[in-house]
């Protein structure tokens, strides 16, 4: 039996050392974990200089999607409206205040307090500062008269998104040695330097002369052709492909995350046949599922890249892959909320059948729901 080291650090794996390498991080709703490549010091590494920076660009989209992951619950992201308020949203949940709101207002009748709490405990936290100033307050009282209210955010919500190459293409290189090792094929011969030496790039609001810009690794560029290369059964998905052509003695690894453009990388190869590996799962129901691949197509074109970082053809590519995202997004939402609406008037569903009766006590609320979607 040959023995197995870690692709990063070269140490011998073991069953204490060895650890399952997150291909996709789980974060994202990779499932793909194979052992026998990775140490545990190798992929706390490719976590902190890879799989995080990947993990806070794309999370909005898991949080929006509702997608599945393998475990845990996806935290809310933050969204704001066109007044500046901020609220955490989170695909299923109703939206929520990034922070609660306290307003005092001294005039010579007395002082008013306004106060806005996400919940009832933190309503309580909040009344002890007004029972600090004034003792003789009831904060019981106080309580017992609270409101709870719900209303809908005047307009759409926003969210600043950071994607681009900075972060995709470090990851994607990382990602095309750890899925070639796991099918036993070469990794890219510059792997192991260039994560050593790789430091992520830092804001853009730091001084010009402190920031890190990160650089960019080798052999890897967007490839987006405009012809359909493969096939998925899936709405939203991430796909990894690995094709090997013996004629040119290379591979040719694909990611595509979140349908967004997609980021090729070229490795070695030294076998005598072609060989292809893929790995597919749909985002929302974490289920994998099959990717068909052209392989002519891939024989046939040169593996080069498509679009340049920054170009015009490739922002109107993205933007235009976001606003499918995005439209998923509404549609997923928009049922859960008519969902919400009819249990909270009749109930849970329970395979019911619903009455004429039932049907007219909520269409009012539906349609009343339906018309602020579209005058919002």
């Amino acid at each position: 039996m040959k023995t197995k080291k870690c692709i990063l650090t070269e140490v011998i794996l073991t069953e204490e050392n060895d650890s399952k390498a997150h291909v996709l991080p789980s974060a994202l709703g990779g499932r793909f974990k194979p052992k026998g490549i990775l140490s545990n010091a190798a992929n706390e590494i490719l976590n902190d200089k890879f799989d995080l920076p990947l993990i806070r660009t794309l999370h909005p989209f898991m949080a929006l999607l509702g997608g599945a992951r393998d475990r845990g619950e996806n935290t809310p992201t933050r969204m704001t409206d066109k007044y500046g308020q901020s609220y955490f949203v989170v695909f299923g949940k109703s939206l929520e205040l990034t922070e609660p709101k306290f307003k005092e207002e001294k005039s010579d009748n007395g002082t008013t307090y306004q106060i806005t709490a996400r919940n009832m405990k933190e309503a309580r936290t909040l009344l002890g500062i007004v029972k600090k100033n004034h003792p003789e307050f009831d904060i019981e009282d106080a309580l017992q008269q609270a409101v709870v209210k719900e209303s809908y955010v005047d307009g759409m919500l926003h969210i600043n998104l950071n994607i681009g190459a900075n972060v995709f293409f470090p990851a994607a290189f990382a990602m095309a040695s750890i899925f070639a090792a796991s099918k036993q094929m070469k990794t890219h011969p510059e792997f192991i330097q260039y994560v050593q030496s790789f430091e992520a790039e830092t804001p853009l609001n730091e001084p010009e002369n402190t920031r890190v810009v990160a650089v960019m690794p080798p052999d890897t560029f967007y490839w987006s052709p405009s012809q359909t290369w493969f096939k998925v059964t899936s709405e939203i998905s991430h796909v990894l492909i690995y094709f090997a052509d013996p004629q040119r003695n290379k591979a040719f690894f694909y990611v595509e995350l979140f349908n967004l453009p997609g980021v090729a990388v070229v490795l070695p190869y030294d076998g005598s046949l072609t060989e292809t590996h893929t790995y597919g799962v749909d985002v929302i129901s974490g289920v994998e599922v099959e990717v068909e691949v052209d392989t002519q197509f891939l024989q046939a074109n040169c593996w080069q890249p498509t679009h340049s970082n920054g170009d015009t053809e490739l922002f109107e590519l993205s933007k235009s892959k976001i606003e499918k995202i995005l439209s998923v997004v509404h549609a997923r939402s928009q049922n859960h909320a008519i969902g919400k609406i009819i249990e909270k008037e009749l109930g849970p569903p329970d395979g019911r059948q619903f009455t004429k009766e039932d049907i007219g006590k909520i269409s009012q609320k539906i349609a009343e729901f339906m018309v602020r979607q579209i005058v919002r």
